[in-house]
């Protein structure tokens, strides 16, 4: 019995040695780190990231892509037109029917029915010039704003005819403003006539002189105001006070 199982071991022997003399060879081949490093899998996910890098990719949007493409306005002219508008509405008021003014009448927001174009312009919006001049017929909003806008573009032209269309540009925006709404009062041949002085004093940027003939019958004496300060005092103290709030100089 002995020697049967001393005989069974003879046979299994070598194999054991062989793979113990195996496992041994493979430690010595193995560094510190990676005996003690586990080794995870590599998931599906992880081979995707390692094989295509993220690329940061920048969407714009619609309005992004409009502001960058539109051109830069001019901030300042769009300014004070956009102040002039509102602030000749507001002295003038609106009336739907025709009223007296200045040996005349107007209606609707200043539009004075004593110009030599009054009649083409309300035919065009299809208004009988005697029967709105009488009082019988009435405007209706689109009808006033549209005249009301005309006249004010009128007023912004004839300014420049006034000055001369380089020095009108040179000007402050704030004298733009101030010459435009009194020439949509008063019209551009009564500034040509009466306003002599305030025009030299805007051509050499002395913003406090013209300020000064605007309140003044003579900028240089000041003993009586203007026809235009006591007929409208509360119009002119206000542009004045815009005309003032400007630093003189070119």
């Amino acid at each position: 019995m002995t020697d049967k199982n001393y005989s069974g071991w003879g046979i299994f022997a070598p194999l054991v040695a062989a793979a113990v003399l195996a496992g041994a060879c493979g430690l010595a081949n193995k560094t510190p780190e990676t005996q003690n490093k586990r080794v995870e899998p590599e998931s599906k996910i992880e081979r995707i990231v390692q094989a295509e890098p993220v690329q940061e990719i920048r969407v714009q949007s619609p309005v992004q892509e409009q502001v960058q493409a539109k051109p830069q306005e001019n901030l300042g002219e769009r300014s004070w037109r956009d102040e002039l508008y509102p602030t000749l509405s507001r002295y003038e008021g609106k009336k739907d029917i025709a009223y007296p003014d200045k040996g005349s009448k107007s209606v609707g927001k200043g539009f004075y029915l004593g110009n030599p174009d009054a009649k083409e312009r309300l035919a065009r919006l299809g208004l009988s010039y005697d029967e709105v001049y009488a009082g019988r017929q009435k405007l209706n909003d689109k009808q006033i704003e549209t005249l009301f806008d005309e006249d004010v573009d009128k007023a912004i032209s004839e300014a420049k005819v006034y000055l001369g269309e380089a020095e009108f540009e040179a000007l402050d925006d704030n004298a733009k403003y101030v010459l435009s709404s009194m020439v949509f009062q008063m019209g551009e041949p009564k500034m040509t006539t009466k306003y002599v002085q305030f025009k030299k004093a805007l051509g050499e940027r002395d913003y406090q002189r013209a300020a000064d003939e605007m309140e003044w019958r003579n900028g240089l004496t000041k003993r009586k105001h203007s026809d235009w300060y006591t007929q409208t005092p509360n119009r002119a103290r206000d542009l004045i006070g815009k005309m003032r709030s400007i630093k003189s100089g070119k």
